[in-house]
């Protein structure tokens, strides 16, 4: 029989049950969606007619959870003139009309499939890698998406109908200047030419084909490209080397102006044209895989001359030069020449050390010890001990090899006699570089 007393704690504790149960209001929560995290690190530049793309493929979710549910990143790109809309569209009306460029595949860090490097138009990545490709610029990528509404494409319709002008083919399009293609400015203002922009975007897709978040936009202009560099002269220093070339006949000059305060105020509004600036290369062997095109100068240089203190003998080093011209004043576009024929030079070590300093001789017994302070060079293989044994007598080699010492023991003395000493220093050259000698010390045996 059950004790009633247990009967009625049972009884209590299921009405507790369900009251809590019957608390919980709302409608039921849908469960949480987990997206790739956005890609980052996007960047474009146009060298020549190549346009490179680069970005951080990402290792985490939009919520910072890790790893990354991220099965492929898919690049699109647009073409369009740069008065357009394009700006005002939401990104699923924008990816309705853009070209898929280039599909990612990222695998997992535990993944047995061994990583593809850039080998065709699928590639395969780790989350957390750098991905780099590049896209040819094409008279595909050359046409434009118009952002029209019905009533003015019915208007360009009806205009097409009537002049055969307007029905231009993209051969009709293109002109050429200076050797480069380049895509016909607007017949009004602005006052100068705008070209085509193409615009990417990155977005990464779920292993359950769920889309993430839209990477930044991304523009390059499709305008013309500037003139090429003459090709560089290359000349070294003990510790530099010297790069030169010649200023393309079109490039924009610097323009010094002239300021006066009593003048009236004036609003810009257009910006200047900025002067064309210069990127030095190091040219290497070609490679499978492909890298942003970076140069060695820190900065843009105004000036048609640059000296690269990362000198290293012995090794054959190529160099070559590109042009940098914002091509399009408003958005701030930039375009990259062609790279200049390339200069390469071997830099031989014929530069002998600095003499050695502190040399001092001390008398002992049977034995006269000498000591100096050692060079600074990095390079420096020992020091080769000379000895006279007279005033304005030859010198007379103690050690036929450098010793790698700062002192040196003479045993080979008579008492009474005088000795003359001077050191050279000797560098570690393929063919040795031998210094000046030290000053001359004196010491006489007792």
């Amino acid at each position: 029989m059950i004790c009633p007393r247990f009967a009625i704690r049972v009884a209590i504790l299921l009405c507790a049950a369900i009251t809590v149960a019957c608390g919980m209001r709302g409608p039921p929560r849908p469960p949480e969606v987990i997206l790739p995290g956005r890609v980052v690190e996007f960047e474009v530049q146009r060298f020549g007619n190549e346009i490179y793309l680069e970005f951080l493929v990402p290792d985490v979710n939009s919520d910072g959870s890790q790893p990354a549910d991220l099965e492929l990143i898919e690049i699109y790109a647009l073409t369009t003139q740069p008065e357009s809309d394009e700006q005002e569209l939401d990104f699923d009306d924008w990816l309705v009309e853009a070209t898929l460029v280039r599909t990612i595949e990222i695998v997992s860090d535990n993944s047995s499939e061994p990583v593809k490097e850039d080998t065709g138009s699928e590639d395969k990545y780790l989350q957390g890698e750098m991905v780099v490709f590049s896209e040819m610029i094409s008279e595909d990528i050359l046409v434009p998406f118009f952002f029209a509404d019905e009533e003015e494409v019915s208007e360009i319709s009806d205009e097409e109908e009537v002049s055969e002008s307007s029905d231009e083919t993209l051969d009709n399009m293109l002109f050429e200047t200076s050797g480069n293609s380049l895509v016909a400015g607007p017949l009004v203002s602005p006052s100068f030419p705008r070209s085509l922009q193409r615009t990417y975007r990155a977005i990464g897709v779920s292993s359950r084909g769920r889309e993430g978040s839209p990477s930044s936009s991304q523009k390059v202009s499709l305008g013309p490209r500037p003139d090429v560099p003459g090709k560089p002269e290359v000349s070294y220093g003990e510790n530099d080397l010297s790069i030169e070339w010649t200023i393309p006949v079109n490039a924009r000059l610097p323009v010094q102006t002239v300021i006066d305060d009593q003048v009236l105020p004036a609003k810009t509004l257009i910006p200047p044209q900025m002067p064309s600036v210069y990127q030095v290369y190091e040219v290497s062997v070609s490679s499978a895989t492909i890298t942003m095109p970076e140069a060695i100068n820190p900065e843009p240089l105004l000036v048609n001359s640059y000296v690269d203190t990362e000198i290293e003998f012995g090794v054959e080093r190529c160099f070559a030069v590109r042009t940098r011209d914002v091509v399009d004043q408003i958005d701030q576009l930039e375009v990259h020449s062609d790279l200049s024929d390339q200069t390469c030079i071997a830099v031989i070590d014929t530069f002998p050390p600095a003499p050695p300093t502190g040399l001092v001789a001390v008398a002992g017994e049977e034995v006269i010890s000498l000591a100096w302070s050692p060079n600074s060079e990095s390079d420096i293989a020992g020091y080769i001990v000379s000895r006279s044994d007279e005033a304005g007598g030859i010198f007379v080699k103690l050690t036929n090899e450098p010793v790698e010492a700062t002192n040196y023991r003479d045993t080979d003395v008579e008492p009474g006699r005088s000795y003359l000493y001077v050191v050279h220093a000797v560098d570690n050259a393929e063919k040795h570089n031998i210094s000046l000698p030290s000053e001359e010390v004196e010491e006489r045996m007792r």
